[in-house]
């Protein structure tokens, strides 16, 4: 499946993404989907799940069909096997839930130990055990596959460079959890490095931006962590904080609630904790609204969320 990227299909594709076409982009996924077959249909399905991850509500259903149309297509091709564990993972990380999970979980496990490169999938790891309140598990999950991905050839990690960017930042947030602040102000460095060389994707930088708020906050800069997140919200209506995904906007209210707190200010923790509290419910995301419970609480003991 990885040499489908190298086709000028997928070439036009990146180009319209980057170039913030999403319509034109939509289209011509249907109709690459119209016009090939096989493996290379497949591929495009799960290409398909993406865009409908990158949506604010992703479309479940319509994400669980594509998903069993690409195994369909290619029947126990490894590559198309892997696509979907990374739909599917993708899908948990968006949704925290998983339609019928023993099958899904075993079906993961699996994929998981006979890939050669389980890279992403690690990835996908990281962030679901840094959601649980597990830090130095999620650590270990970005670690294998920062050094798995660092070791790609240029050709190859083109493609996966904004998903190795976001690696440095999310494992700087796990680092800064476990209190290995000199760790995680190296990610922060490559990060920084990283982000100016993204060409063939498209990608926030609000993982970043949080990053850079989090590491300044444990350092004791408190200014400078406000003037980090204060870029989340420039542009009002328009800005980052309405165009990221769910759970990204409660990671943006929960750095501005540790900061409130750091500064002694409870009305504005109260502020944007309860926001934060409140989008999870809003949406389902019990396991985020059962961490943002034990940041209330002062600790990372897990507590049960109500419902």
């Amino acid at each position: 499946m990885q040499h489908f990227y190298n086709t000028q299909r997928y070439e036009h594709l990146a180009a319209l993404l980057r170039e913030g076409a999403t319509v034109e982009a939509g289209k011509w996924i249907e109709q690459a989907i119209a016009e090939t077959e096989g493996r290379e249909l497949a591929f495009w399905y799960v290409i398909r799940t993406g865009r409908q991850l990158d949506l604010p509500v992703p479309n479940v259903n319509q994400i669980m069909a594509d998903i069993y149309a690409a195994l369909a297509m290619a029947p126990d091709d490894p590559e198309t096997e892997e696509g979907v564990s990374l739909a599917l993972l993708s899908l948990a990380v968006r949704t925290e839930r998983l339609e019928e999970p023993a099958r899904w979980i075993a079906y993961l496990r699996r994929v998981r130990r006979t890939s050669p490169e389980p890279f992403l999938i690690d990835f996908n790891l990281g962030v679901i055990q840094w959601r649980r309140m597990r830090p130095a598990a999620a650590v270990r999950h970005f670690t294998r596959a920062l050094n798995g991905m660092g070791a790609w050839p240029e050709e190859r990690m083109q493609y996966n460079r904004g998903r190795y960017f976001s690696g440095h930042c999310y494992r700087a947030l796990t680092l800064l959890e476990t209190g290995h602040l000199a760790e995680a102000e190296r990610d922060v460095e490559t990060a920084v490095a990283l982000f100016d060389s993204i060409r063939n994707v498209q990608v926030t930088d609000l993982f970043l931006i949080l990053a850079r708020a989090s590491l300044a906050l444990h350092k004791g800069e408190l200014q400078e962590a406000r003037r980090h997140l204060q870029m989340v919200h420039a542009g009002g209506k328009h800005s980052r904080y309405y165009s990221a995904s769910y759970p990204l906007r409660i990671e943006v209210d929960l750095v501005a609630a540790r900061i409130a707190q750091a500064e002694g200010n409870a009305a504005a923790f109260d502020h944007f904790w309860g926001r934060a509290l409140a989008t999870a419910h809003e949406q389902d995301l019990v396991v985020t609204a059962r961490r943002l419970l034990a940041v209330r609480e002062g600790g990372s003991r897990r507590v049960k969320a109500p419902r």
